[in-house]
């Protein structure tokens, strides 16, 4: 008989059948040889009893993430316990067997008489490896299965490095080698993104679908408020991965292109929770993060960011992302917010944006009426600002806009020669050399053609 029942949910909220976790005697043929520290044969073990019926018990699941992100404590193959892990997301919805994931305390219910969440409530203390795993997911109480990820190693270095620091440096400095993910890190992320896109997969089908991964909500902060019907707004810890996959040193070559693709996959499932019915997510929280954010790396980076957005799911996002860069450069954003802030209060309409989902692209008009024509506030931006209207302006062009909004742009601008003498003049000579103008104006004015 199975030790309890894991649910597995259909789409939405309902459930389907239920899996449960294989018998005792099973968990006790895995837990004897690791009592002995037979590590090794316990995740063989493992691997042959990970079934379609049957899914590990909590503490084995935790096993598997431990031994992860330490591979070289036990004389085990490195990419074994990361193979079953996939092996089993692979067979399975991943609702059946994410008690074992921790996930964020404002997320954790059923804690117990010592104040644990329910993924730390198992039996730790029959063997010094269990104590080890029990502590390394100890420590997630605080930022949920993200703590798994960080390189601790730089954070030990970067308090013996200058320890006269000052306080706030001091934490200023800890946040940053916080923020460093260890290559072990990165693959147990790989492989959560893998986890969370199932679970979201799975939810967007018949009837009560939700398009966003609840189990990944669940790693999101919830902010703190008494009716506890507040949204979300707290994306910080994706954020900081995407930057780190592109800003690190190992962001190069084939295994910085696999980083940056997931990353992007990550910020992704954040973004599903904005743009649907309902969103448990607040919309501008997340643009203003990323806005700050993007804006601090190399242009062809916020473009590779924006590239791999337009082909996925979240082409408009991709758009809406691009033209908030644009209006900070061009310095309207502060004013822009603004004027949208009153009308969202006054129950006006926004006519810069279109309104199928939260985080649009900008409507044809304000697309070409304003967007197009704006000049960088700094002179050195010129190139940065043409390349992002570039980019907006390809990924809108594949993309029809309504047939009555396109007629109205093109009668009003494709054969208006001020209005193209415009589109030149928002560059500015001084800060480039010509032949470069011509060649960044030109390539914007092919793109406008194209889509008019």
């Amino acid at each position: 008989m199975a030790d309890q029942v894991a649910v597995t949910p259909s789409p939405g909220e309902g459930t389907s059948k239920s899996i449960s976790t294989y018998p005792h005697h099973w968990r006790e043929i895995i837990n004897g040889p690791l009592e002995e520290e037979f590590v090794q044969l316990a995740l063989s073990t493992l691997n042959e009893l990970v079934q379609p019926d049957f899914v590990p018990t909590v503490e084995h699941v935790q096993l598997l993430l431990y031994l992860t992100i330490t591979p070289n404590v036990h004389p085990i193959p490195p990419e074994l316990p990361l193979d079953i892990l996939y092996r089993l997301v692979s067979l399975h919805h991943p609702m059946s067997f994410s008690q074992g994931i921790p996930i964020h305390p404002s997320s954790s219910s059923g804690k117990n008489r010592e104040n644990e969440p329910i993924w730390l409530q198992w039996d730790y203390k029959r063997s010094d490896l269990h104590k080890f795993i029990w502590r390394c997911m100890k420590a997630c109480r605080d930022e949920g299965v993200w703590a798994l990820l960080w390189d601790k190693a730089a954070q030990v270095k970067a308090k013996t490095e200058n320890p006269r620091r000052s306080i706030l440096d001091d934490e200023e400095g800890d946040r940053k080698a916080h923020r460093n993910l260890s290559t072990e890190g990165w693959k147990l992320l790989e492989w959560l993104v893998q986890f969370w896109e199932k679970d979201r997969s799975e939810r967007d089908l018949g009837e009560n679908s939700i398009e966003y991964s609840p189990l990944f909500l669940k790693q999101l902060p919830r902010p703190f408020d008494r009716t506890g019907q507040l949204p979300r707004n707290d994306a910080s810890i994706p954020i900081s991965i995407l930057k780190a996959a592109y800003t690190t040193p190992s962001s190069k070559g084939e295994e910085g292109e696999r980083r940056r693709s997931f990353a992007v996959n990550l910020l992704s499932l954040v973004i599903d929770t904005v743009i649907g019915p309902k969103a448990p997510f607040h919309p501008s929280s997340l643009s203003s993060s990323l806005v700050h954010s993007l804006r601090a790396l190399p242009t062809n980076d916020v473009l590779d960011v924006t590239k791999r957005l337009a082909r996925s799911r979240h082409w408009r996002t991709a758009c809406h992302i691009l033209t908030l860069l644009i209006e900070d450069l061009g310095g309207i954003r502060s004013k822009k917010t603004e004027q949208r802030r009153a009308k969202h209060v006054s129950r006006g309409i926004d006519m810069d944006f279109e309104k199928n989902i939260d985080l649009d692209r900008p409507t044809a008009k304000y697309l070409l009426g304003e967007i197009v024509l704006l000049t960088p506030r700094d002179a050195h931006d010129v190139v940065k600002t043409t390349m992002f209207k570039v980019a907006l302006v390809s990924i809108t062009k594949s993309h029809n806009y309504d047939a009555i909004a396109m007629e109205e742009v093109t009668a009003r601008y494709k054969d208006d020669v001020s209005w193209w003498n415009r589109v030149e003049n928002t560059w500015r000579i001084e800060a480039v050399d010509e032949k470069k103008r011509l060649v960044y104006i030109g390539l914007l004015k092919r793109c406008i053609v194209d889509m008019l």
